[in-house]
């Protein structure tokens, strides 16, 4: 659950971030891209640098997360043998939002 003042996509990254049951990193892992899961992702990462935007301090859980995420994904989504049509641009917009995760700037 995510802590007073939070929003409840943290919750939710928290749970991707850690790969739980039904998470689209689990997925991918098992080699299956999800795209409903790839948005919940995509918009609870979105949500963290809205609310962490200007932050001086970051939680090491979410810094981690950023910081391999991505990369995760990048690299799993490349060995799949039915990869999304645009793998690349996908996992671009995740690179996009760890750079505004750790420059502290809201996504645009």
């Amino acid at each position: 659950m995510a802590g007073a003042g939070e929003p409840e996509e943290l919750a939710v990254l928290r749970a991707e971030f850690a790969a739980e049951e039904g998470s689209f990193p689990l997925g991918l892992h098992e080699g299956e891209w999800d795209a409903e899961g790839f948005t919940r992702l995509e918009r609870a990462m979105r949500a963290a640098c809205t609310w962490c935007a200007g932050a001086a301090l970051l939680e090491r859980w979410l810094a981690e997360g950023f910081h391999l995420i991505p990369r995760e994904v990048r690299a799993k989504a490349a060995c799949l043998r039915r990869p999304p049509h645009d793998t690349a641009g996908l996992c671009d917009r995740l690179d996009d939002l760890s750079l505004c995760f750790f420059l502290g700037e809201p996504p645009g």
